[in-house]
């Protein structure tokens, strides 16, 4: 199947928060365990953002949602930035 992203708002957002919950919850634990690990969630000016400092050795980590273009934007100083979408077909990003 050719990927396809999902074209409605609400179930965009909807999915993209569900998968920012998940992922600040999976945080926890490694939070408590890491003297340096600041985990900050927030509007953007395209829609959600959550933010992962581990220190200026590891570094930042970022996961943004795009509302306008049904998309997030994951960054990390080891990979640099992918672009995921949200599978019409698997319901998946």
């Amino acid at each position: 199947l050719k990927p396809s992203a999902v074209d409605d708002d609400v179930e965009f957002v909807q999915a993209a928060s569900a998968l920012l919950d998940k992922l600040e919850k999976a945080m926890g634990p490694m939070k408590r365990q890491n003297e340096i690990f600041e985990v900050e969630r927030f509007f953007g000016e395209l829609g959600e953002v959550l933010t992962i400092d581990l220190g200026p050795k590891e570094g930042k980590y970022r996961v943004e949602m795009s509302l306008e273009d049904h998309m997030f934007e994951y960054t990390s100083p080891i990979s640099g930035k992918i672009l995921y979408v949200l599978s019409v077909h698997t319901g998946e990003w």
